[in-house]
């Protein structure tokens, strides 16, 4: 496509922005397997912290996963009802989750470390903050 040259509704510096967005989301989602699966090193030291850290991460990050599926798959200034529609849809989707896996673990995982099951989570949801900090602040940039 040559610069400067309309494409549908984006121009050339979009599509390029739009790369540097899914390669800093990839990267999120790396820092995000990363932090869930770093537990499992501590489980020769205590397995109950272990795997009670990484079901609290998860426990963020699969509502969250959820949540953007649902919130991101409609955009554009013609389908705006569609979009406030579906970021209501996977919040409350996300809120739901969140409850439902969180009673899971307390009322399944025996023994279970609170401590760790709410540190895990805790370092989940900051990933996310920072991941959605900076993916604002790349695209108020271009």
């Amino acid at each position: 496509l040559p610069n400067n040259r309309m494409n549908g509704l984006f121009t050339m510096s979009q599509h390029a922005g739009a790369d540097a967005r899914k390669a800093f989301l990839q990267k999120c989602f790396r820092w995000q397997m990363a932090l869930a699966m770093t537990p499992l090193l501590w489980w020769n030291v205590d397995p109950v912290q272990a795997y009670s850290a990484m079901f609290g991460a998860l426990i963020s990050m699969l509502p969250q996963a959820w949540f953007s599926r649902q919130a991101f798959r409609y955009y554009g200034a013609r389908a705006t009802q569609a979009v406030t529609q579906s970021f209501y849809r996977g919040e409350t989707a996300k809120f739901i989750g969140t409850a439902v896996l969180f009673a899971v673990a307390f009322t399944t995982v025996d023994p279970l470390s609170m401590g760790a099951l709410f540190a895990g989570f805790i370092a989940m949801t900051a990933v996310n903050i920072v991941c959605a900090a900076r993916l604002n602040r790349l695209t108020n940039q271009q």
